[in-house]
């Protein structure tokens, strides 16, 4: 069998949502673009270069006000929507429940996508999950069965801790291993502390 040697930052977004994780199953859903961004970053800095794959158009994070953030991975989950390989359920939220990166980064997509006149104090966290349309994209081209069994494994086993985790976890890990991505935090000490 082949072993897949590139990926794309789509194919990144594709793998996270297709692989098992805590419940064993594949196409385990992944709560909430925050936590979804937050793994294809941690994704891009901790697995991906132990898989020695070569890098083609991965996903640019830059420091912001929440930490590591990515354009690309947004506009990457919106064209996924848009051509039916992942959807999602929406989960009603009280805005004041969240923490303050996901409402910052709500309000951030409400902007980019021009609902800022019809933005509430709901908050609706978006639940993703493949399609069967995505699904059959990744089984018949092999993306994730073309993976090494330690390749495999090792996607199970970060899938299995990032997706298992609370979003405050996740936000505690980024900003203890990768300061450089917090410089412009405006919440680094509520976090760190």
């Amino acid at each position: 069998m082949k072993i897949v040697t590139k990926l794309t930052g789509k194919d990144t977004l594709l793998l996270l949502l297709y692989s098992p994780g805590v419940l064993n199953d594949p196409n385990e859903k992944i709560r909430g673009r925050t936590r979804l961004v937050k793994m294809a970053f941690l994704f891009k800095e901790e697995v991906y270069p132990k898989f020695k794959f070569d890098v083609e158009n991965l996903a640019e994070f830059v420091a912001w006000k929440f930490g590591p953030w990515s354009e690309e991975v947004y506009s990457d989950i919106e064209f996924f929507k848009s051509i039916g390989f992942v959807e999602t359920e929406i989960e009603e939220n009280n805005a004041s429940d969240l923490t303050p990166e996901e409402a910052e980064e709500f309000e951030k997509w409400e902007e980019n996508i021009s609902l800022t006149d019809y933005a509430t104090d709901e908050y609706q966290q978006e639940i993703f999950t493949l399609t069967s349309l995505g699904k059959k994209y990744i089984e018949d081209n092999k993306v994730f069965e073309s993976l090494s069994d330690n390749q495999k494994a090792g996607l199970k086993e970060f899938k299995k801790k990032f997706n298992g985790v609370s979003l405050f976890s996740i936000l505690r890990y980024v900003y203890e291993k990768y300061p450089q991505y917090t410089l412009k935090s405006e919440i680094k000490n509520q976090i760190l502390h």
